[in-house]
This record gives structure tokens, C-alpha cells and sequence, in this order.
């Protein structure tokens, strides 16, 4: 289940792409990335909400399917696995996912997927802990906004990475 602050932070941040925030870009960029994008996973989910077993603090499970429509730069990098989906139904959509590995890596691999492919990186901020870590990165694109939350899951473990994707139109 989505913590209903990360759900409100990641609406805030929907609605922060109208007022054309800035960016600001605090991390290093020099960590290695992970391993390769996985291919999003094809899937006919319009609006339903999955969840997975509980994976939010260790091992392998089966993942959930993301939307048929999921854009390819968000493709959900090796090691996270998606533990909640909602679809794409209403033009939104919804990924909470557990990362079994670097947090910043996958902060990392994500927005250089998003930049890869042309999205504008509004903001985007990263702070390392011992256990993970927490920030964010906002982005659009021609067809859609995203906002990205990286903190802790429901147990606590700083491990979570959420994924808010609004399409733009029709």
C-alpha cells in the first residue's frame, strides 16, 4: 500500500510541473550505474489495483506486469521490483516498487533513462543514508509528467521507490 504521504507528496509534485519549478540537481552523478533496463512488462491492467506479495524488505517474488502503455524510459531498472500498480485507466498511473540493491543507482539509472529520452528533468535531488536513501525527480515529456519518490517503505527500510505518471492529453 502507498503511504498516503508519499501519495500526497507525489500529487504536490504533479501539480508543481504547472508552476514550472526548478531544478536542482544535487547528486553526483558519478555512481556507477546498474545493470541494463528491464523491458516493461506487457500487461492489459486499465485501472485495477494489484499488489504483490510482501517483498518490501528482502528476497524474490513474482512482479507485477506494468501497464501496456508504461514508457520504455521508465522501464524499472534491475533489482526493483514492483510490490503496487494501479493503472493507466484515468490517465494516471501508480508503481510503488522495492529496490534490492543501491538506492542511488537506481536514482541515478532513472533519470538517466528519462534524459535519455528527451523528458525535461524539472528537479531532481538525491541524500544518501547508511540504510538507502531518500529524493526525488521530476520530469515531462511531450506526452506525460512523472514524479519520482525515493524513501522509506511501509516497514520502515529506506528501500521504496514510487513512480506518479499523469498523461498530458487524450
Amino acid at each position: 500500500m502507498i503511504p498516503n504521504g508519499m501519495a500526497a507528496w507525489g500529487l504536490a509534485a504533479l501539480l508543481c510541473f504547472g508552476a514550472s519549478c526548478s531544478s536542482e540537481d544535487t547528486d553526483s552523478g558519478s555512481a556507477a550505474l546498474g545493470s541494463a533496463a528491464s523491458a516493461a512488462n506487457n500487461s492489459t491492467d486499465t485501472g485495477s489495483k494489484k499488489a504483490a506479495p510482501d517483498v518490501r524488505d528482502s528476497g524474490a517474488a513474482s512482479a507485477l506486469a506494468l501497464p501496456a502503455d508504461w514508457p520504455a524510459e521508465l522501464a524499472l531498472p534491475a533489482g526493483v521490483t514492483p510490490t503496487e500498480v494501479t493503472g493507466r485507466g484515468t490517465q494516471t498511473s501508480v508503481v510503488a516498487a522495492v529496490i534490492e540493491g543501491d538506492v542511488q543507482t537506481v536514482y541515478n539509472t532513472l533519470k538517466k533513462q528519462l534524459a535519455g529520452a528527451g523528458s525535461e528533468i524539472v528537479a531532481s535531488e538525491f541524500t544518501a543514508t547508511d540504510t538507502g536513501g531518500f529524493g526525488s525527480i521530476s520530469a515531462k515529456s511531450t506526452s506525460y509528467t512523472v514524479a519520482i519518490a525515493f524513501g522509506p517503505n511501509p516497514t520502515g527500510k529506506i528501500n521504496q521507490v514510487t513512480i506518479y505518471l499523469a498523461d498530458l492529453g487524450g
